[in-house]
């Protein structure tokens, strides 16, 4: 039972990063309940918080901050486990403007990490600091922080590895769209053009959709340069996702 959770949650992943996706919440529900019979305690706290991270893509910042909080409440829950349900509420939390509480969140998850970490958590090893930091700076974004939110971006992006280019087209999408709220055009063209290219290299349709978000702004600068090669190549990219 427990293994076939672990596939029904990855079969989520995918589906919530190919170019069709399907609402996966009866998938990850069926996960969690194959979990909480097998009686793997950190896998279903792991799909919990997976739940969370699907209610923040769909704007439900209440459901998002309880699943987080149920998750965390597991019993010797590995720290990176653990930091990815602060992580999560501290999304939640900016989402509704609690500013105190999002940076409380964030700080939570960054102590947790400064300690010595568990080698054998495989389920929260892309948790990092740096991973942390990032999420810091999506928060930044949510609370109308464009400033703080372009540093924080940056620092993290410029030293961002090559195995987690996956969360790299997402963040610089993110980057893109706090350049433009900071009036930035041309460097939100450039940080989209980076986000199309590693979501095309990549097959994520997750970072496509996020630069979908933001061609609508920027086809409001008609004067820009970057549009026209820009806009070809999301076409071309989400053609291609789509074949």
């Amino acid at each position: 039972m427990a293994t076939e959770a672990h596939w029904i949650e990855f079969l989520s992943w995918i589906e919530a990063n190919g170019c069709r996706p399907t609402r996966s919440d009866p998938l990850l529900d069926r996960a969690h309940s194959l979990a909480a019979e097998s009686g793997d305690e950190h896998l279903a706290a792991y799909i919990l918080m997976r739940q969370s991270q699907q209610a923040l893509d769909n704007g439900d910042a209440v459901r998002a901050a309880g699943l987080a909080e149920r998750a965390r409440e597991t019993r010797r829950l590995p720290r990176r486990a653990l930091a990815l349900c602060h992580v999560r509420e501290a999304e939640a939390r900016a989402l509704t403007d609690d500013a105190a509480g999002s940076r409380e969140s964030i700080a939570l998850a960054l102590r947790l990490l400064s300690s010595p970490l568990d080698t054998v958590d495989r389920l929260g090893k892309h948790c990092t600091v740096d991973y942390v930091r990032a999420s810091e700076a999506r928060c930044r974004q949510l609370l109308g922080e464009s400033l703080s939110a372009t540093r924080a971006y940056e620092e993290v992006l410029a030293a961002w590895p090559e195995g987690g280019r996956l969360d790299e087209g997402l963040w610089r999408a993110d980057l893109a769209q706090a350049y433009l709220d900071e009036g930035e055009v041309e460097r939100a063209a450039a940080e989209g053009m980076s986000a199309v290219r590693i979501a095309d290299a990549t097959s994520s349709a997750r970072a496509l959709r996020a630069v979908g978000r933001l061609l609508p702004r920027l086809r409001r600068h008609r004067e820009l340069v970057m549009l026209p090669e820009l806009t070809e190549s999301y076409r071309v990219a989400l053609a291609a996702c789509n074949d």
